[in-house]
């Protein structure tokens, strides 16, 4: 009791309190220290997502400004004063309409002053060339005039003459020639029809052989080309089948379903029809070949071809019944093979309307069916010529057929009979042709005589003219007419200059600007400063710039989306890549290309001038598996992600594929749903510690393990 007094009184004052605090605090605060010393670390915190599919759309920014398609810069050929302006801002204009007009007064006096000095300049040319008495110079000419007709005159009897010898000459030789052709024909076709007999074996045996031979393998190339277009169309089915969701993709199964069944039909006709008439055929083959084989071996040791005749033609009958049937076994396939083609079309067609041809999971099933009606399209026209090679070899064999027939005794005959014409009428013809040739030779001598004295009769006339005509110096007549020439010139630079006073439209447009008011002095020549400008409004085009390390990716007809800054953001086009230019422009010391976007349908707010930006696409993709682009990282030159694996983060290798602002394409390595680790936040400051921790911008935090 004394003790617990004394702690009582103790405990009373300030001192005593103060240390009864410490004791408590040891006992109270020494397990807490140690259960935190020996407690596990707390599990650490990965900001994670997770990998998605979705769309990745590429693309590059081209910024600039909308200008027209097409603007033509027109003034006035020369400077005037204006006199009528004809249309105004805005107007539309055709080809050929009448824009403005200058003052004419003093073009028009130019252009009378100009006539005035050419007919003055005519005149003093007149009488400077009036040199000699008209009388004199017309006896002249009429001399000459005279000699001209006289050289005409026996020209034309010269020619009459000279043309009747050759005409006789060109008789003569064409009769000898007939005679030539004649004799030589009857000898070569009999040569020809005696050589017939021994070279009908060797060329047409060979190509009948050839023929057949081919009519076999490509019969059985047929039957294995349906095999195989079975197969491929199998496999377009199967590929199909586990993509079939819309009205198109049920209808391009239905028809390739169709195409099996005409498949199947076309290899059923094969097995019933073209097969045993293949066999028929070669059996008839081997018969008919052996014949002919008899045949010529009786006509090269000289025998009686009678027998070998008869057997000939009962084998060549036979074959001809079995080409006959192989021809026709053909056609029952190959209609189910252009049924099957129909259909295969059918489904292309299915797979190609505005809602599918978009739908790259149908990429496969297209290279499918368009393999299948290469298979098909080359089956069917194996088939047309097998026929037509079988309808070939009918024509070979014809020819054997008339050498067999007895050609070969009546070539003997014809030839004994051409040899044994007369050349009496060939020397005739001959000497007629060199008779002939002797008058047409004596014509043109007496031609060229009389021409020789009609040209100097005239030569000497026409001396006698230029003598009557050389009262006037010739440097004078020269100068008068150089004279002459010069008031031309200037009338007809007058002239222009008075039709170029009417500004016409070259081209069809709409008036964007006009330089001047009526009554003012407009300048002419050139377009740097024009007096009115029309441009093409229909059609608009986005002219902006990009770096070298954007045009290398662009190409003319890539697709782009145009946002316009003066009709709104959300107002948004398309336009299509039209213009690159070839070579940089240095700004500001750094190369840029100039790239034009035109837009395929222009908002009608839009107009010339305004800025905007287009977005070109180079690349996409759809239903790929993405990443931010925060999840890539480089490690070693080598871009990867890390993979978040029972609550740590595993550094994982993939393929990436492209990208854009905000995701990059998994190409491989990962699969939908991993979680990928994001980098951490920034460090937070002590004010920040304290708020609730949440992942960055909506990402889940996941604890370690």
């Amino acid at each position: 009791m004394q003790g617990l007094s004394v702690l009582t009184s103790a405990i009373g004052t300030w001192p005593g309190r103060a240390l009864l605090g410490a004791i408590v605090a040891m006992v109270v605060g020494v397990p807490l220290v140690i259960s935190r010393v020996t407690a596990a670390p707390a599990p650490a915190e990965y900001r994670t997502t997770a990998v998605t599919r979705g769309a990745v759309t590429q693309t590059v920014s081209v910024s600039g400004s909308v200008n027209a398609a097409g603007t033509v810069r027109l003034n006035f050929k020369s400077a005037g004063r204006l006199a009528e302006v004809l249309v105004k801002v805005g107007d539309q204009v055709t080809p050929g309409q009448a824009l403005a007009r200058l003052d004419t007064a003093d073009l028009a006096v130019a252009v009378a002053q100009a006539n005035a000095t050419l007919a003055s300049a005519e005149a003093k040319y007149e009488q400077t060339a009036a040199g000699a008495s008209p009388e004199d110079i017309a006896i002249a000419r009429l001399s000459v005039d005279n000699a001209q007709r006289s050289l005409e005159q026996a020209r034309k009897t010269t020619e009459n003459d000279v043309e009747s010898s050759r005409l006789s000459t060109e008789t003569a030789q064409r009769s000898l020639e007939q005679t030539q052709r004649t004799i030589a024909n009857d000898l070569a076709n009999a040569q020809a029809g005696l050589t017939r007999v021994a070279s009908t074996f060797s060329s047409s045996r060979a190509g009948y052989a050839s023929l057949t031979g081919a009519v076999t393998s490509e019969t059985t190339a047929y039957d294995s080309e349906i095999e195989r277009a079975r197969a491929q169309l199998t496999t377009a089915q199967d590929r199909l089948a586990p993509k079939v969701a819309s009205a198109d993709s049920k209808a391009a199964q239905s028809a390739v379903y169709s195409a099996q069944l005409s498949l199947t039909n076309a290899s059923g006709y094969v097995q019933s029809g073209v097969r045993p008439a293949l066999a028929e055929y070669a059996v008839a083959l081997t018969d008919l070949q052996r014949a002919i084989g008899s045949f010529d071996a009786a006509i090269a040791a000289g025998q009686d071809t009678s027998a070998a005749a008869a057997a000939y033609q009962a084998a060549q009958l036979a074959y001809t019944t079995a080409a006959t049937k192989l021809s026709g076994s053909l056609d029952a396939p190959n209609g189910q093979l252009a049924a099957a083609q129909a259909s295969v079309a059918s489904a292309q067609s299915s797979l190609n309307t505005t809602a599918t041809r978009t739908d790259t999971s149908f990429d496969d099933v297209r290279a499918d069916l368009a393999a299948l009606q290469v298979t098909l399209t080359g089956d069917q026209q194996r088939a047309t010529l097998t026929k037509s090679r079988i309808a070939q070899a009918g024509s070979t064999l014809a020819s054997l057929t008339d050498a067999v027939g007895g050609a070969y005794l009546s070539a003997l005959n014809a030839v004994s009979t051409a040899r044994a014409k007369n050349d009496a009428s060939l020397a005739s013809a001959q000497n007629t042709v060199a008779k002939a040739e002797q008058d047409l030779s004596s014509a043109q001598e007496r031609a060229r005589t009389s021409i020789v004295t009609s040209e100097n009769a005239l030569e000497s006339t026409r001396a006698t003219l230029a003598k009557a005509s050389t009262g006037a110096k010739s440097y004078d007549i020269a100068s008068a007419y150089a004279g002459v020439l010069a008031a031309q010139a200037s009338l007809e630079k007058t002239q222009n200059d008075l039709n170029g006073a009417l500004l016409r439209a070259p081209a069809g447009g709409t008036v964007t600007a006009i330089g001047g008011q009526v009554g003012e002095f407009v300048a002419g020549g050139g377009t740097s400063n024009p007096f009115i400008t029309i441009a093409n409004l229909t059609s608009l085009a986005l002219h902006g710039t990009v770096g070298e390390a954007d045009v290398a990716k662009l190409r003319p007809g890539q697709v782009a989306t145009v946002a316009v800054d003066a009709v709104g953001t959300g107002t948004r086009m398309t336009g299509k890549v039209t213009v690159i230019d070839p070579a940089a422009t240095i700004q500001q010391g750094v190369p840029v290309y100039g790239v034009d976007v035109t837009l395929d349908v222009p908002n009608a707010q839009v107009r010339p001038g305004m800025s905007g930006t287009a977005s070109v696409i180079i690349a996409s993709r759809t239903n790929v598996l993405t990443v931010p682009n925060l999840a890539v990282r480089t490690t070693a030159g080598r871009r990867g992600v890390q993979v978040l694996r029972d609550g740590q983060p595993v550094d994982s290798e993939v393929t990436l594929g492209i990208s854009n602002e905000t995701v990059t394409e998994v190409a491989s390595g990962l699969q939908e749903g991993d979680l990928v680790v994001l980098p951490q936040p920034r460090a937070t400051t002590p004010a920040q510690q304290n708020q609730p921790r949440i992942g960055g911008g909506g990402v889940p935090v996941v604890p370690g393990r």
